[in-house]
C-alpha cells in the first residue's frame, strides 16, 4: 500500500517496502495541482482530478508502485480530532464516545464519519482519542481515488501522519509535549503531541508559503517566480539581498510567533495531565524557509528543529527526496507508514 497526499495546490506520492527490518523508500513523485480543482480541502472538479493521480503514478521514481492499494489523507481543516477523559468505569461504546463528543463539536454528528479508539487506562478517567471527518469530504475522496483506478484502503487524518513521519516509532520520553508546525502553501497546521498522542489541532490561513509569496509580489514589485526564488534564496536572513525580503516577511513572522505563544498558552491552561511543551517539530515545504529556525529560538527560547520525515525509514532510494525536500514529503510518508502497519495487521 502506497501514501497518497492529496492538497489544494500538489499531490505526493511515496511507496515504501519492508525488507527485514529495514524500511525502504521504494518509490516517490510528486504533481502541481491547478488552482481550483481543490479549494480548501474539497474537490471541486473530480473530472481533472483524478487524471492527475494516474500521472503522478506513472511519474514515480525509481519505478512504479507494485499495488493498487492507498493509504490517502483528509484535510486537516475539514477534520476534528480530540482526546476525550471519560469516567474510568465507562463501558465504551459508539453511542458512549458520540453522547461525549456531541459537547465538543459544532457539526452534526449523523454528517460525520467519525472513529474512536481507547489510548490509555488511568486510574481516574479513561482516555479516548476520536476523529470525526465529515462523510461528504471522505465520499469524495474515496470516489476520485476509485475513479483513478486504485483501492483507498485506509483514509486518515493529516495530522497524524505527520506525526507517525517525524516522531520516533519508540520513543525514549513518552510524556515529552511537542508542538509540531506545519507550514503548507496555503495554510499552517498547528499539532501538540503528547503522552504518545495528538492532544490538539489547529490551523491558520493568515501563515503560508502562498501569502508569503504575494507579499513579496506586492511590496518589492516582482513577479510570482522571482518572488517565490526571492523567498527561497532570501528568507528571514538580514544579510541576504540586503534584507528587503526579510523585512516583507516580518510579519508573517511576527504573526508565527504570536500564534506559537497563544497555541501553548491554551494547552497549558486548558488541558488536563499535560506536559510542558519542550521542543518545537517545524515540517511542510515552509520549514525550509532561511533563518526560520534561529530567529524562532532566538524568541521563543525553546529547542526548535526541523522534523526529519525520513526518521523512520532505513533507506532513501529516491535522490530527489533530500536534505532540503524531505519537509514536503512528510505527510506522504507518515501514510506510506501506515500502509506498512495495515499490510502487517
Amino acid at each position: 500500500m502506497f501514501g497518497l497526499d492529496i492538497s489544494d495546490r500538489t499531490l505526493r506520492l511515496v511507496s515504501l517496502k519492508k525488507k527485514r527490518k529495514k524500511i525502504i523508500i521504494e518509490s516517490a513523485s510528486e504533481i502541481s495541482v491547478t488552482p481550483g480543482i481543490i479549494n480548501e480541502g474539497e474537490i471541486s472538479k473530480p473530472e481533472l482530478l483524478f487524471p492527475l493521480i494516474s500521472s503522478l503514478i506513472h511519474n514515480a521514481k525509481p519505478k512504479h508502485p507494485n499495488s493498487k492499494k492507498v493509504a490517502a489523507c483528509v484535510p486537516e481543516r475539514k477534520s476534528f480530532i480530540k482526546v476525550l477523559h471519560l469516567p474510568n468505569d465507562t463501558k465504551l461504546t459508539d453511542e458512549i464516545v458520540q453522547s461525549e463528543l456531541i459537547n465538543h463539536i459544532p457539526d452534526d454528528l449523523t454528517s460525520m464519519y467519525i472513529d474512536w479508539k481507547s489510548i490509555n487506562n488511568d486510574t481516574d478517567f479513561e482516555s479516548v482519542l476520536v476523529g470525526a471527518v465529515p462523510k461528504s469530504i471522505v465520499d469524495s475522496y474515496q470516489a476520485v481515488i476509485a475513479k483513478a483506478k486504485l483501492i483507498p484502503h485506509v483514509l486518515e487524518i493529516e495530522s497524524s501522519a505527520i506525526v507517525r513521519a517525524i516522531t520516533p516509532a519508540k520513543p525514549t520520553n513518552p510524556n515529552e509535549g511537542i508542538l509540531i508546525i506545519d507550514i503548507g502553501l496555503d495554510r499552517t497546521s498547528f499539532i501538540i503531541f503528547d503522552h504518545l498522542t495528538i492532544q490538539f489541532t489547529s490551523a491558520d490561513t493568515a501563515i503560508s508559503g502562498n501569502l508569503m509569496t504575494s507579499l513579496l509580489m506586492k511590496n518589492l514589485s516582482l513577479s510570482y517566480e522571482k518572488a517565490e526564488k526571492a523567498k527561497r534564496l532570501c528568507g528571514l536572513s538580514k544579510t541576504l539581498g540586503k534584507g528587503a525580503v526579510a523585512a516583507v516577511l516580518n510579519d508573517q513572522f511576527e504573526t508565527l510567533v504570536s500564534k506559537i505563544k497563544q497555541i501553548i498558552s491554551f494547552y497549558q491552561d486548558h488541558y488536563t495531565d499535560k506536559s510542558h511543551i519542550s521542543s518545537i517539530l517545524l515540517t511542510g515545504g515552509g520549514a525550509n524557509l532561511i533563518d526560520l529556525e534561529n530567529k524562532l529560538i532566538t524568541k521563543l527560547k525553546i529547542k526548535i528543529q526541523k522534523g526529519d520525515s525520513l526518521l523512520n525509514v532505513t533507506q532513501n532510494n529516491v535522490d530527489f527526496i533530500n536534505a532540503k525536500t524531505q519537509t514536503s514529503y512528510t505527510t506522504a510518508i507518515g501514510l506510506a507508514l501506515r500502509g506498512l502497519e495495515y499490510d502487517k495487521s
